[in-house]
């Protein structure tokens, strides 16, 4: 099963992991989808493989949806992810000074508790379709490949 979360204040992340859910089931992946504002930090305990689409929002932040995860990820000191492997997509916008800082944050905390990356993180501006695509094509190279 792999997991897609999404964070998004435009909705631009949230229609990205959208076609990311797609295409994967269309090419016979099991996948499940959930805001993040539906998720906690424990649930990730359970999940093997983490694929998340956040944008960031005003001086960085995350977006609205994901502030209470974030601040529970961010205080679960004591929680092990060695299991997990995951890959970010950041949306942001380069005219911003922390532009993607969301995706970085969550990049940080999630490597923190030891999980692995499945590919390096992916940071995009306004104009995201080319990296939306590389990104999906690393991501389903590693996914095909473990």
């Amino acid at each position: 099963m792999i997991h897609i979360t999404y964070a998004s204040e435009t909705g631009n992340a949230e229609s990205l992991a959208e076609d990311t859910a797609t295409q994967l089931s269309n090419a016979g992946f099991e996948t499940t989808l959930c805001n993040l504002e539906d998720f906690t930090p424990e649930k990730l305990t359970e999940v093997k493989t983490l694929l998340s689409v956040v944008s960031t929002w005003g001086d960085g932040d995350p977006p609205t949806e994901a502030e209470d995860f974030y601040l529970d990820l961010k205080n679960s000191q004591g929680l092990s992810l060695s299991h997990l492997r995951y890959a970010i997509l950041a949306l942001g916008d380069t005219d911003y000074e922390f532009f993607c800082q969301f995706g970085k944050d969550l990049d940080r905390e999630l490597s923190a508790r030891g999980a692995k990356k499945l590919t390096e993180r992916i940071d995009c501006n306004v104009d995201y379709d080319d990296e939306f695509e590389q990104w999906y094509g690393l991501v389903t190279d590693a996914i095909s490949n473990s």
